[in-house]
């Protein structure tokens, strides 16, 4: 019975409500009733008594586009999934002896004297159509052999060829021209050196134990190198450097490159389908000339 009485004097109070608001509008119809047509037409739509009932449709329509989302947002495309061109929005690395332009031979002028070098490098560029990354940066962070670490716990940071311009430290790649990471430098005196911003000619490396002993022994070295840029996830590569102690048989190949948001996944190579560029601007590749070995 209680609840009964409630339910009346609620709906009392509403009805009220309604009428007073109803019977305001109503004289504020006759004050306005000599004015303009726009005035009319306002305190006609005002004072209609569909007007509550326009108002709980248009009101219950709102909450249903927003419940069951009638109106995505401009990101939300292809069942909720952000547009491809964005989520495909990273870098892809390659490196193989086979790829052209992971190994370059150059001249170096020492003491106005040619020294035959060769880069070995990593190709990085933007995937999808389009797409480019900029303030692309590569670091080296770890070198080891047999399970040991012959270098860690800091990096240094690697140049993009070419390591003389202003740019090489943060370089923009835009697909589908490549862009080459500096790691290693073996000259024809089977010097090695890092991929570093060159100091008066020379790769620098401010870190102990120098090149010559972190390789000082022939075999398999495991490098690990990080690739960042503006906007997409960090590529940590593990890269396998064959030291023969011969420049001209050395060579640097991509073991895998692990997702930034899984567990590492294998990265078979093949150079048939991997990223092979059809011209390079910036890297001199020179593969019919054989320098004698000094």
């Amino acid at each position: 019975m209680r609840r009964l009485w409630l339910a009346i004097s609620a709906v009392w109070v509403v009805a009220y409500v309604i009428l007073d608001w109803y019977g305001r509008l109503q004289i504020a119809r006759d004050l306005f009733q000599n004015q303009g047509r726009v005035v009319k037409m306002i305190i006609a739509i005002l004072t209609s008594q569909w007007l509550p009932i326009g108002l709980f449709v248009a009101a219950v329509a709102v909450l249903a586009a927003i419940r069951f989302d009638l109106f995505p947002s401009k990101k939300k495309r292809n069942n909720g999934l952000i547009q491809p061109a964005l989520q495909s929005r990273r870098l892809q690395i390659a490196c193989h002896p086979s790829i052209e332009g992971c190994v370059a031979e150059v001249l170096w002028t020492i003491n106005h004297k040619p020294l035959p070098v060769k880069f070995f490098r990593v190709a990085v560029n933007a995937v999808g159509e389009d797409q480019s990354v900029k303030n692309c940066t590569g670091f080296l962070r770890r070198i080891e052999k047999n399970g040991k670490t012959k270098w860690g716990g800091n990096k240094a940071q690697l140049t993009f060829a070419q390591g003389e311009e202003p740019d090489a430290l943060s370089k923009i790649i835009r697909h589908p021209a490549p862009e080459y990471l500096d790691v290693l430098v073996v000259t024809s005196r089977n010097q090695i050196f890092p991929g570093t911003k060159p100091i008066t000619k020379i790769r620098s490396w401010p870190f102990v134990p120098g090149m010559d002993e972190i390789f000082s022994e022939p075999g398999d070295y495991l490098l690990t190198v990080a690739i960042t840029g503006d906007g997409v996830p960090t590529i940590t590569a593990l890269l396998e450097f064959t030291w023969t102690q011969n420049w001209q048989t050395a060579a640097l190949t991509l073991i895998f490159e692990p997702s930034a948001q899984s567990a590492p996944q294998l990265k078979t190579i093949n150079p048939e389908i991997e990223l092979q560029p059809s011209q390079t601007d910036k890297v001199p590749l020179v593969t019919e000339k054989k320098p004698p070995t000094q």
